[in-house]
């Protein structure tokens, strides 16, 4: 709600959270290695009897526990990291065989035949219902390894940018007899 015309609005401040003691007790008998990492380095907590109180439970050790819950939130954020990355590359995988309709032969001329024996070793023993992919990766090796992309990225300058392009390759365009005073 907004406060009246002419009434200063004032913060409330952030308010502390409240345990149970039942939480402490659960983290002290250890036996499901319970520990919540949100638990701040200030808060109440209320027993059987409702009372609040406003100090440490004695099982918590305090300042040391909060710490250690700062390097607890990196390892956390590392594994949402680390999900997020595993979710794109598994999509990835899942629509190499579209990209290849918009890319095909990627890879085929550098990697191809290294690559092209080891999808087919593959398809060999693995269920058919694979056989998109499989087809995907031999007629687009490029896509299991990297691939130089560099004639893509000089097709794409030169597109955008021709005068640059030209600068930038004069050094690998010179003919063959030519010395290079004459450059």
């Amino acid at each position: 709600m907004r406060a009246p015309a002419g009434e200063e609005t004032k913060v409330q401040p952030v308010p502390k959270a409240t345990f149970h003691e039942a939480v402490f007790n659960r983290i002290k008998a250890g036996t499901d290695r319970y520990a919540p990492v949100v638990v701040p380095a200030t808060y109440f907590f209320t027993g059987k009897t409702g009372a609040i109180t406003d100090a440490l439970h004695p099982v918590d050790p305090g300042v040391p526990r909060s710490h250690v819950q700062d390097d607890v939130w990196n390892w956390v954020w590392l594994r949402r990291v680390v999900y997020f990355l595993t979710v794109f590359a598994t999509l990835f995988v899942a629509f190499i065989p579209f990209f290849v309709i918009y890319a095909p032969d990627v890879g085929h001329s550098s990697v191809g035949g290294f690559v092209v024996p080891i999808v087919n070793a593959a398809a060999s023993f693995l269920p058919g219902f694979l056989e998109p992919w499989f087809v995907a990766f031999r007629n687009a090796p490029g896509f299991v390894l990297a691939d130089n992309h560099q004639d893509r990225y000089r097709d794409y300058a030169a597109s955008t940018n021709p005068g640059a392009l030209r600068k930038a390759t004069n050094h690998g365009s010179r003919k063959p007899g030519r010395n290079d005073a004459q450059h």
